[in-house]
C-alpha cells in the first residue's frame, strides 16, 4: 500500500488501519456508501487522507463533519500534517458558525444564532458592517488579493487563524470563508452546514457547489441522529409569548392585540391535558394562524434587530413555520404544561422530529460519497436502519488497543431500578463507589443517570471517599467547563473524583490522555425518561420495524450513553483503565449482548480486588 497514494501522513500504519483504507477506497471507487464502528484515534487518521486522495483524482469536494469544536483542530492539523510530508496542498476551509466568525461579536455575547443572523443580515443591508462592506469594494480589490494569495499560501489553517488574518485586513471572515469555500478541495465544519437543509441550500448556493460532487465524512456519527431531529424540531411557549408582548411595549410595534390572542390559544390547549397529565398528542390544526401574521412578525423582528441580542419574534415566526408545514410522518406534535422557577404554569407546544432517516436518507443517495464513523456505533445494524442507510455498507472494527490495558467490571449487587432504590440501595452504591476510587492511583469520574441520583448517592459518597470530590453543575458554560476539567486534571497525581451525569457536559466528548484519567464508574443504566415523546418513538418504530421499537427509540439510546461514558477512560493504545458498571442489569444477558464484541467484561462480586491486582500487573 502506498503511503503517498493514499496521502497517508504517518510513519506506520496501526493495527487495523490497513483494512480500513481498504474499505474505504473500495467504497468509493464502487460509488457505495460506509457506516463504520472504529476505535478511538484511528478513524481520521484511516479516512480522510484517502478521501482527499480520491477527490483530488476525481475532482470531487470533500466535506468533514463534526458536532464538536475539538474535531475541526485534529482534521486540520492531520491536513497539514499531508502538506507537511509529501508537499501536497489541500486547500482547506474551516467553517465555524457564522455568529463564531464575526469579527463584531465577542465571546461573552449571549445572541441568539437566530437573532444574530437576522442582525448580520440588517447590517449588510443598511451597509452598517464595515467589514462586509469591504469585502465587495473594488476600492479594496488589492487587499483583498492579498489577503487570499496568503490565506492559500497557509492553507491548511484552524478557522480562529484565518479569523484573525481577516479581520485585520478589514474584511468579514465569513465572507472571505464562503470565497475560499468555492475553490476549496475539503471544507470542515458542523453537521448543521449539510444536514439544516435552508442552511446547505444557501451555502451551496454560495460556493457554487453540485451536491453530486460531494464526499461527506460525518465524524462521531452516534450523534447525528439526535442533532438531526433538532434541526427540525420546532418550540413555542407562553413565556416566549410574554416576552414578545414586552418588546412590543418597549418599541410601540402596534403588535398586542396580535400577541395576546396567539397566547389564548396557547392556553386553551390545555384543555386537551386531563387532570394530572404534564403533556399529550396534539393535531396541527389546533394552533394555525394566517400566513399574514408570519409577514407582521418579521417585519417586527426587522424593526428591533439592532437593538435586541433576543429577538423573541423571529422565534415565534421561525416557529410559526415549522409548526404550519403539513409533513406529520416522522414528526409528533405536544402541548406541555411546565411550571417556572416562580411557579407559574407554562404552556408549550412543539414539533418534533421523532424519525432523522427523512433528511439523511435522501441526502447520502444525492451525494458522490457518504462515510460515517464513530467509536461507539455498535450495534450497527441499528443506526443504518435509523437512519435510513440499508445500502451502505457497515463494518465494525475491533478495537486493537491491548486488551491487558483495560479492565471492565459489572458489579451485579447494585441497581437504580425504580423500583428498588431506597435509602439503603443508595448508601450502598455509595459505599461500593468510594472503595472502587479509593482502589485506584489516580482521577476517577463516577457517571449517573440524572441530576437528581447524583445528588442523593453524592451527600452518602463524600463522606465515605478519601479523594477530592468535583460534582459537574446543571448548564455549565463552555469556559466553566474547561476551567472544571483544567483543575480536575491538576489531581492527576493525588487523585480526584469527578461526579457527573450520563448525558451531561461530561459525559461524552473530553479527551483525558495518559494519567488525567484511571477509572470510569457507570452507575444505573441512563435510560432517557419515559415521556410522551418516547413512547410515540417506540410507536412509530414498532410500526417501521415491525416491533423492534423498544429497542431503537429506549434501549440503544441508553447503550449509546453507556458505551460514551465509559469510553472517556481508554483514548490510546498507551492508556491503562478500569471500567465498573455498577447495575444488576447489565450482567442480564438481554443487555449485556449489546456491549461491543471485543469487550471483555467480568461479572465481579469483590471489584476492589480485581482493581488492585489489575494496576499492581497482576494477572486475574
Amino acid at each position: 500500500m502506498d503511503k503517498k497514494e493514499i496521502l497517508f501522513p504517518f510513519p506506520d500504519f496501526r493495527s487495523i488501519q490497513k483494512e480500513m483504507i481498504k474499505e474505504v477506497c473500495d467504497q468509493l471507487e464502487n460509488n457505495h456508501d460506509l457506516i463504520m464502528h472504529a476505535p478511538t484515534g484511528l478513524g481520521k487518521t484511516a479516512v480522510l487522507g484517502p478521501v482527499i486522495a480520491y477527490a483530488k483524482q476525481h475532482k470531487k469536494k470533500v466535506f468533514f463533519l463534526t458536532p464538536r469544536h475539538a474535531q475541526h483542530k485534529v482534521a486540520v492539523d492531520l491536513i497539514k500534517m499531508i502538506k507537511d510530508v509529501y508537499g501536497e496542498r489541500v486547500y482547506t476551509v474551516d467553517f465555524l458558525g457564522k455568529k463564531h466568525m464575526c469579527s463584531l461579536i465577542k465571546p461573552e455575547d449571549t445572541m441568539t444564532s437566530g437573532a444574530f443572523y437576522n442582525l448580520c443580515r440588517h447590517q449588510r443591508q443598511q451597509n452598517m458592517c464595515d467589514y462586509y462592506t469591504n469585502f465587495s469594494s473594488s476600492r479594496k480589490s488589492f487587499e483583498r488579493k492579498a489577503l487570499f494569495k496568503d490565506l492559500r499560501f497557509k492553507s491548511p489553517q484552524h478557522a480562529e487563524d484565518m479569523k484573525l488574518l481577516s479581520t485585520q485586513a478589514g474584511f468579514c471572515p465569513y465572507e472571505v470563508a464562503a470565497q475560499m469555500g468555492k475553490k476549496a478541495q475539503v471544507i470542515i465544519g458542523d453537521y448543521y452546514y449539510l444536514f439544516a437543509e435552508s442552511v446547505r441550500d444557501s451555502l451551496f448556493n454560495r460556493l457554487q457547489i453540485n451536491i453530486e460532487d460531494c464526499i461527506i465524512i460525518v465524524d462521531e456519527a452516534h450523534n447525528l441522529t439526535d442533532r438531526v431531529k433538532k434541526f427540525l424540531t420546532f418550540t413555542l411557549s407562553t413565556g416566549t409569548l410574554d416576552a414578545a408582548m414586552s418588546q412590543d411595549q418597549k418599541y410601540g410595534l402596534g403588535l398586542k392585540d396580535l400577541l395576546a390572542t396567539m397566547k389564548t390559544k396557547l392556553l386553551a390547549l390545555k384543555q386537551h391535558l386531563s387532570f394530572g397529565e404534564q403533556e399529550q398528542r396534539i393535531t396541527r390544526d389546533l394552533f394555525m394562524v394566517d400566513d399574514s401574521v408570519i409577514d407582521e412578525l418579521e417585519l417586527a423582528a426587522e424593526a428591533i434587530v439592532d437593538q435586541e441580542q433576543q429577538n423573541h419574534f423571529l422565534s415565534i415566526s421561525h416557529f410559526l413555520e415549522g409548526w404550519t408545514d403539513d409533513d406529520e410522518v416522522g414528526f409528533l406534535r405536544v402541548v406541555q404544561l411546565e411550571e417556572s422557577r416562580q411557579g407559574d404554569p407554562i404552556i408549550r407546544i412543539s414539533k418534533r422530529c421523532i424519525d432523522a432517516s427523512k433528511v439523511v436518507s435522501p441526502l447520502a443517495k444525492d451525494v458522490h460519497g457518504f462515510i460515517l464513523m464513530s467509536g461507539t456505533l455498535t450495534p450497527i445494524s441499528v443506526y443504518q436502519k435509523m437512519l435510513g442507510l440499508d445500502h451502505a455498507q457497515a463494518i465494525e472494527f475491533e478495537n486493537p488497543f491491548p486488551k491487558e490495558n483495560e479492565l471492565n467490571i459489572i458489579y451485579p449487587r447494585t441497581t437504580t431500578r425504580f423500583e428498588q432504590r431506597s435509602e439503603a440501595m443508595f448508601e450502598d452504591i455509595a459505599i461500593v463507589c468510594a472503595n472502587v476510587v479509593d482502589a485506584v492511583p489516580g482521577n476517577c469520574a463516577i457517571f449517573f443517570p440524572s441530576y437528581a441520583l447524583m445528588a442523593e448517592i453524592k451527600q452518602r459518597f463524600e463522606t465515605k471517599c478519601k479523594k477530592t470530590v468535583m460534582a459537574e453543575v446543571r448548564d455549565m458554560s463552555k469556559e466553566e467547563k474547561a476551567a472544571f476539567l483544567e483543575k480536575f486534571k491538576r489531581y492527576k497525581d493525588r487523585g480526584a473524583v469527578l461526579l457527573g451525569v450520563a448525558a451531561g457536559s461530561f459525559g461524552e466528548g473530553i479527551d483525558l490522555f495518559g494519567d488525567f484519567l484511571k477509572a470510569v464508574v457507570v452507575v444505573g443504566m441512563p435510560f432517557t425518561r419515559p415521556d410522551l415523546e418516547t413512547q410515540e418513538m417506540i410507536e412509530y418504530f414498532n410500526r417501521k420495524f415491525t416491533g423492534n421499537g423498544w429497542e431503537y427509540a429506549y434501549l440503544f439510546p441508553m447503550i449509546t450513553k453507556t458505551l460514551q461514558n465509559a469510553g472517556r477512560c481508554i483514548r490510546s493504545e498507551t492508556d491503562k483503565g478500569v471500567i465498573v458498571y455498577l447495575d444488576e442489569r447489565y450482567s442480564w444477558p438481554r443487555y449485556r449482548k449489546y456491549f461491543p464484541r471485543d469487550k471483555q467484561i467480568k461479572v465481579s462480586l469483590n471489584p476492589v480486588k480485581e482493581i488492585q491486582e489489575f494496576f499492581a500487573g497482576k494477572k486475574s
